[in-house]
């Protein structure tokens, strides 16, 4: 039996193949929609909502 890996807050860990591969995670940034390219807002909210997130209006 292999002994779990602690994961720190902002730090991920995840099993490809036969590599570990980590994550870092410095944060987010909390911005418009309108700042993404190749989708426009009004479509990344619908994304959100049909995966059941929140989306930025309720923030």
């Amino acid at each position: 039996m292999t002994k779990p890996i602690w994961q720190a807050p902002a730090i991920n860990r995840k099993k490809v193949g036969d590599m570990l591969v980590t994550i870092l995670s410095d944060g987010y940034l909390d911005v418009s929609f309108e700042l993404l390219s190749g989708i426009d807002g009004s479509r990344a909210e619908q994304l959100l909502q049909k995966r059941g997130s929140a989306g930025a209006a309720a923030y």
